[in-house]
């Protein structure tokens, strides 16, 4: 907001021009969270909130590098056990950078989810598959370092996306198909399940797909370098449909492999 600014000296007044002042935003505080629906797909206006002018309350969450700073504050009741909220950012989206988001149970002290950026101009996302139905929850929003105060659109949707096991997306079983070029990452992905037999990691990033097969054989690739993708030293494996069961483990042995996995044990009709 701009204001024009005087000085009275000694019975004078003398104009020293505009200051921009930055007014707090509404939702600057747990106490004035912004309800915002449960639901699928549903986004907020363009560029719609701001951590500009913001101030810190409560907790940063644990994956956080802030202390809080900025944070701004969002809450909802929960319609099933599973929340995907996303801080979009870019464009018409908003300017802020450096995002730090989390959902907390209804004191706003307990967290329940937290994501942070990996890349400075990251849209980040946040999800939970253990909400209770009927409790409300927060949604706080923070950014690191006070140049990268700025506006950003807020998403909601009830279904996870493929960093869970349980919104792995399908890809069909068939004969020499591919996804388009670098389709899939790992960035942002946090673990769940478990790791392969094979493998040498804990999970970490795990991303999830699904297939009916239509035989007994399967040969999974993933492909790397150029225009295939960025990813080094890959793990992947084959599970059957509850996610837990192994078929086929593979591994990199060169950080820079691309790394296959293949099985001629599947029941054709069932889900892996």
């Amino acid at each position: 907001m701009k204001h024009l600014l005087t000085i009275l000296i000694s019975g004078m007044i003398f104009l020293t021009g505009y200051s921009v002042i930055n007014a707090q935003p509404v939702n600057d505080n747990y106490a004035f969270a912004t309800v915002i629906p449960h639901t699928s797909d549903w986004c907020s206006a363009d560029a719609a909130y701001t951590t500009v002018g913001a101030t810190s309350d409560l907790n940063a969450a644990a994956c956080w590098n802030t202390s809080p700073n900025y944070n701004v504050w969002f809450r909802f009741q929960a319609n099933s056990s599973i929340a995907k909220v996303t801080i979009m950012r870019g464009g018409s989206y908003g300017s802020i950078r450096g995002i730090n988001v989390a959902i907390w149970e209804s004191d706003g002290l307990t967290e329940v989810a937290c994501k942070r950026y990996v890349g400075t101009y990251d849209n980040v996302t946040v999800q939970t598959l253990s909400l209770t139905p009927g409790n409300w929850y927060y949604v706080s929003v923070d950014n690191y370092y006070s140049g990268y105060r700025g506006s950003f659109t807020i998403c909601m949707d009830d279904e996870v996306d493929y960093d869970y096991y349980e919104g792995a997306i399908e890809i069909y079983h068939g004969s020499d198909t591919c996804s388009a070029l670098a389709a899939y990452t790992t960035i942002g992905a946090t673990p769940d399940r478990n790791a392969g037999s094979c493998w040498n990691t804990s999970p970490n990033y795990n991303r999830w797909f699904t297939f009916q097969a239509n035989s007994s054989i399967a040969k999974v690739t993933i492909m790397r370098g150029g225009s295939y993708g960025s990813i080094r030293g890959i793990n992947v494996a084959i599970w059957e449909s509850d996610g837990l069961t192994e078929v086929a483990c593979k591994r990199y042995v060169g950080t820079y492999d691309n790394v296959t996995v293949q099985t001629l044990s599947l029941t054709p009709g069932n889900w892996y």
